[in-house]
């Protein structure tokens, strides 16, 4: 079955929220008003406003959570933008250095303690996305087309906050 022929299905998002629930600490009440889908012999899942229903020989409905599970896979950026403000556990809070380091793709060692692994990145409370914990550094897994160039990100690290 190709990628784009097998039709969306509903699916019970019940472990997806208790995963959440263990990994990142965050509970199942930011997403209660969404519906989850994924298609049939596909490891895929999708998450969609409520009521949304994806239509016949769709290739994607609302945004995708992951493509494989973890945790052979990775939640995707723009779910981790969506549900990582709610994150109490393997989240760090990133400023000036660690921040511009994180954009670029590089990696930084912040202070704190998380598990090897995933961790979700914000700044100020906002989620950005994730990255990898090895040992005490993190690399960035920003996707490389939302990367920015290094030079100009150290150059604004150094720009005061009253003029951002």
């Amino acid at each position: 079955m190709s990628r784009s022929s097998a039709e969306f299905e509903p699916i019970d998002p019940a472990p997806l929220f208790d995963w959440l629930q263990d990994h990142y600490g965050i509970p199942a009440s930011p997403l209660a008003d969404y519906s989850f889908w994924s298609r049939p012999g596909h490891d895929d899942l999708w998450i969609a406003a409520g009521g949304t229903a994806p239509g016949t020989g769709a290739t994607s409905v609302g945004t995708q959570v992951w493509r494989d599970a973890p945790p052979k896979g990775y939640l995707s950026t723009a779910f981790v933008r969506l549900i990582g403000s709610h994150a109490t556990r393997n989240v760090f809070d990133i400023e000036g250095a660690d921040l511009a380091a994180w954009f670029s793709g590089g990696t930084f060692a912040p202070p704190g303690s998380a598990h090897k692994g995933t961790v979700i990145i914000r700044w100020r409370g906002i989620a950005l996305g994730r990255a990898r914990k090895f040992g005490e550094l993190i690399l960035s897994e920003l996707p490389r087309h939302m990367r920015v160039d290094d030079s100009l990100l150290h150059t604004f690290a150094h720009v005061p906050e009253s003029a951002r």
